[in-house]
Protein backbone atom coordinates (compact mmCIF):
# COMPACT_ATOMS: atom_id res chain seq x y z
CA UNK A 1 0.00 0.00 0.00
CA UNK A 2 2.35 2.52 1.21
CA UNK A 3 4.73 1.69 -2.13
CA UNK A 4 1.81 2.20 -4.71
CA UNK A 5 1.46 5.76 -2.91
CA UNK A 6 4.47 6.42 -3.01
CA UNK A 7 5.11 5.21 -6.43
CA UNK A 8 2.03 7.49 -7.14
CA UNK A 9 3.24 10.53 -5.60
CA UNK A 10 6.65 10.66 -7.07
CA UNK A 11 5.80 9.45 -10.74
CA UNK A 12 2.42 11.68 -10.49
CA UNK A 13 2.83 14.73 -8.20
CA UNK A 14 6.07 15.92 -8.65
CA UNK A 15 5.87 16.70 -12.37
CA UNK A 16 2.50 17.99 -12.28
CA UNK A 17 4.01 20.40 -9.17
CA UNK A 18 6.75 21.32 -11.66
CA UNK A 19 4.48 22.10 -14.19
CA UNK A 20 2.55 24.31 -12.16
CA UNK A 21 5.56 26.16 -10.47
CA UNK A 22 7.31 26.98 -13.90
CA UNK A 23 4.14 28.08 -14.96
CA UNK A 24 3.41 30.30 -12.25
CA UNK A 25 6.62 32.00 -12.30
CA UNK A 26 6.09 32.58 -16.18
CA UNK A 27 3.06 34.43 -15.37
CA UNK A 28 4.43 36.41 -12.82
CA UNK A 29 7.07 37.60 -15.10
CA UNK A 30 4.69 38.21 -17.92
CA UNK A 31 2.46 40.09 -14.82
CA UNK A 32 5.24 42.31 -13.78
CA UNK A 33 6.43 43.36 -17.31
CA UNK A 34 2.72 44.33 -18.24
CA UNK A 35 2.60 46.69 -15.13
CA UNK A 36 6.21 48.19 -16.21
CA UNK A 37 4.68 48.94 -19.24
CA UNK A 38 1.36 50.62 -17.87
CA UNK A 39 3.52 52.68 -15.72
CA UNK A 40 5.71 53.89 -18.52
CA UNK A 41 2.46 54.74 -20.48
CA UNK A 42 0.94 56.60 -17.79
CA UNK A 43 3.94 58.92 -17.28
CA UNK A 44 4.82 59.34 -20.73
CA UNK A 45 2.25 58.36 -23.65
CA UNK A 46 4.51 59.61 -26.01
CA UNK A 47 7.08 57.14 -25.22
CA UNK A 48 8.19 54.35 -28.22
CA UNK A 49 6.95 51.22 -26.48
CA UNK A 50 8.39 48.94 -29.00
CA UNK A 51 11.96 50.12 -27.81
CA UNK A 52 10.62 49.85 -24.34
CA UNK A 53 9.43 46.38 -25.18
CA UNK A 54 12.91 45.26 -26.53
CA UNK A 55 14.22 46.43 -23.13
CA UNK A 56 12.28 45.08 -20.80
CA UNK A 57 12.08 41.58 -22.69
CA UNK A 58 14.24 38.85 -22.22
CA UNK A 59 16.55 38.03 -24.60
CA UNK A 60 15.98 34.38 -25.94
CA UNK A 61 18.46 31.43 -25.95
CA UNK A 62 19.47 29.13 -28.59
CA UNK A 63 17.60 25.77 -28.91
CA UNK A 64 20.63 24.21 -27.85
CA UNK A 65 21.06 25.52 -24.80
CA UNK A 66 17.23 25.54 -24.25
CA UNK A 67 17.10 21.82 -24.71
CA UNK A 68 20.20 21.00 -22.59
CA UNK A 69 18.90 23.19 -19.60
CA UNK A 70 15.42 20.72 -20.12
CA UNK A 71 17.95 17.65 -20.20
CA UNK A 72 19.54 18.62 -16.75
CA UNK A 73 15.75 19.64 -15.21
CA UNK A 74 14.46 15.80 -16.16
CA UNK A 75 17.97 14.37 -14.74
CA UNK A 76 18.08 16.37 -11.56
CA UNK A 77 14.81 15.14 -11.06
CA UNK A 78 14.57 11.99 -11.90
CA UNK A 79 17.37 11.36 -9.41
CA UNK A 80 15.30 13.05 -6.54
CA UNK A 81 12.47 10.60 -7.44
CA UNK A 82 14.23 7.30 -7.59
CA UNK A 83 15.85 8.64 -3.94
CA UNK A 84 12.68 9.15 -2.54
CA UNK A 85 11.24 5.85 -4.05
CA UNK A 86 14.27 4.04 -3.14
CA UNK A 87 13.67 5.82 0.47
CA UNK A 88 10.00 4.98 0.76
CA UNK A 89 10.14 1.62 -0.35
CA UNK A 90 13.20 0.26 1.70
CA UNK A 91 13.04 -3.18 3.30
CA UNK A 92 12.56 -3.76 7.00
CA UNK A 93 16.01 -3.24 8.55
CA UNK A 94 14.52 -4.73 12.40
CA UNK A 95 16.74 -7.07 13.67
CA UNK A 96 14.22 -8.88 16.16
CA UNK A 97 13.41 -12.81 14.89
CA UNK A 98 9.40 -12.11 15.35
CA UNK A 99 9.19 -8.59 15.01
CA UNK A 100 6.69 -7.60 12.38
CA UNK A 101 7.23 -3.71 12.39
Amino acid sequence: MIESIAIIAIFCLVPILWIWLDTRRRMNETNSRTQIVMAAIEKNPDMDLEELMKKITPKGKMLKEKLLEKLLGGCITSVIALGIYLSASGKNHCKCRDCNH
